[in-house]
């Protein structure tokens, strides 16, 4: 039997302002689920705070590689945050 392990996947606010965040979302959802600690709603973020989500791949029924992203939308200049995700089964 198949034991497939969560990837935990942690974001810091390496900045001096505070940062908000919405809810991680993932492309795949056939293939994976995506589990955040704060479900529906927006994460302020303050200066050197954390946040985590997990990323598990469903058992595959087939075998292959299985590519998707995880998008995080924010108010840094710099989003969306796009973390490319590979599964293989």
């Amino acid at each position: 039997r198949l034991t497939v392990t969560p990837l935990t996947v942690r974001l810091k606010n390496m900045g001096t302002a505070n940062i908000e965040i919405s809810k991680p979302v993932i492309g795949d959802t056939l293939n994976y689920d995506l589990t955040s600690a704060v479900p529906d709603a927006k994460v302020t973020m303050l200066p050197g705070a954390s946040y985590a989500f997990e990323v598990k791949m469903k058992p595959a029924t087939v075998a292959g590689e299985f590519l998707t992203d995880v998008t995080v939308d924010s108010n840094d200049s710099g989003s969306p945050l796009v973390i490319p995700v590979i599964g293989r089964s």
